[in-house]
């Protein structure tokens, strides 16, 4: 025990303690990077179909770079002039598996691929590739089509070492729309307070009827049957502080019913079933009505009502996949059983790997109808871009024979492939239904019961008259 034990204790705290053990202001890290994928459009976010470039190196999905121009007249990634003159054609070459590659080295192209175009030809090549064969032989001829170029021609699509060229939260566009939302979020309109006292009075009285109609509303509900389910706002705020409070029963929409609906089907873990009797044979199909119940409710549907009866299958691409389902047999036309397209509908577990794998058809996001394809073998570049809802169980050599018909120039086979008959061999669907429905009278039957008990209470007793055993209350013997 040293007199100077103490010497070195401090009467404060430094900068570092506080940080680091009392929860101070941590030190800003750098800002987060979003590198977008090589092949993406820089609007969209999604992989290109019809792609088109500027001469600065930004690749974009040609409906939607026309639409954006037409309406701000600028690059939406660097916010510079940009016309539609000065946009020209992308194409990407793939490979058997489906993965772009080069067209001469047939090497795949990554993450950490640098890759170039020439844009007199709009042919994507690695830019080691253009580096050995036409820089360094200056030989300024396209590698695929000759078309002639020149150095200046040659536009660099990725560069590992440049990831910021290709950094999402740097574009013209995003940061654009976060500055319109904070604008939004911080407008503060300044007023009276007298026009304050005046809109707070035609708020309550709004409230007051709002609240009156929906009382009126509950008790029109309370005599009809039971036919959907509440959103249980009312209830969950009663039970739970993290959820606002509600002071109104709302009925259900139809989007919440379905989705309670399919929960119900995952939790009920069957699968449907379907036999598809073609020109060449039968085809037998296992549908995940639990792993994606919409698609498989759609199509089970279809099935049922005789939509894909008498098509055929109007595309045919060897070692790729046979693609119907629809009715008018140009590859253009169908409906879902709901009269519109509806959402795509993923899981993990379902990916286009391997022969027989039934996926849906769809034009883009969220534009799913009545086509289906059968794939012949894996095509990891669909997933998540088309929803898969099935597979193959049993007809795989007449799928085989399928993928030996030949086809014309449009990929249109040359003689009719025709599903005659779509049967629905099992339809969980329609299980579930008899369940609801079971529940559904069992729990109007316990509202009548309860109805029954709380009138019986409130009935008065009348005590002058009412028998008790042999004798009456409030009389003479």
């Amino acid at each position: 025990m040293g007199k100077k034990q103490h010497s070195k204790d401090k009467l404060y705290i430094t900068p570092l303690e506080y940080r680091n053990e009392f929860g101070g202001k941590k030190e800003r890290g750098p800002a987060e990077k979003l590198e977008l994928p090589f092949n993406c459009c820089c609007i969209s976010f999604q992989p290109v179909v019809d792609g088109v470039m500027t001469s600065d190196g930004y690749l974009f999905e040609k409906k939607n770079i026309y639409k954006y121009i037409k309406e701000n007249h600028m690059n939406p990634c660097t916010g510079k002039k940009l016309m539609l003159k000065d946009l020209f054609p992308v194409h990407f070459y793939k490979n058997a598996d489906g993965e772009l590659h080069c067209p001469v080295t047939y090497k795949v192209f990554t993450p950490n691929s640098k890759i170039a175009v020439i844009r007199t030809s709009g042919n994507v090549y690695l830019y080691d590739c253009i580096k050995d064969l036409n820089i360094a032989q200056k030989n300024w001829t396209d590698l695929m089509t000759g078309q002639p170029f020149t150095k200046d021609d040659i536009i660099i699509l990725q560069d590992p070492s440049k990831p910021d060229h290709r950094n999402v939260t740097q574009f013209y566009h995003v940061k654009k729309d976060e500055e319109e939302k904070s604008k939004k979020s911080n407008i503060n309109v300044k007023i009276s307070s007298s026009l304050q006292k005046m809109l707070d009075t035609i708020k309550q009285n709004a409230e007051k009827t709002k609240q009156e109609e929906a009382l009126k509303r509950a008790a029109y509900e309370k005599d009809r049957p039971l036919s959907q389910n509440t959103s249980n706002a009312f209830s969950s705020s009663l039970t739970s502080s993290a959820i606002t409070r509600g002071a109104k029963f709302e009925l259900a929409t139809d989007e919440e019913i379905a989705a309670w609906r399919y929960e119900r089907m995952r939790a009920l873990k069957k699968k449907g079933y379907v036999q598809l009797v073609t020109s060449l044979g039968t085809l037998n199909l296992e549908v995940h009505c639990d792993l994606v119940p919409r698609t498989a409710e759609n199509f089970l549907g279809l099935c049922a009502q005789g939509k894909y009866d008498g098509t055929v299958f109007h595309r045919l691409i060897k070692n790729f996949m046979v693609q119907g389902g629809d009715p008018t047999g140009t590859g253009t036309g169908g409906s879902s059983i709901w009269g519109h397209p509806f959402a795509d509908e993923f899981h993990p577990s379902l990916t286009h790997k391997g022969l027989g794998v039934v996926s849906m058809a769809n034009s883009g996001p969220n534009s799913n109808n009545s086509q289906f394809f059968i794939t012949f073998k894996s095509a990891p570049h669909l997933d998540n871009l088309h929803s898969v809802f099935g597979r193959v169980v049993g007809g795989l050599e007449v799928l085989r024979n399928i993928e030996q018909v030949p086809t014309d120039e449009h990929d249109r086979p040359t003689r009719p492939l025709m599903i005659a008959k779509a049967v629905v061999l099992v339809n969980p669907f329609e299980e579930l239904d008899e369940v609801l429905k079971r529940e559904l009278e069992f729990e109007k039957k316990r509202r009548e019961v309860m109805e029954q008990q709380v009138n019986v209470e409130k009935q008065p007793v009348k005590w002058g008259s009412k028998q008790w055993g042999s004798k009456q209350w409030g009389s003479k013997q």
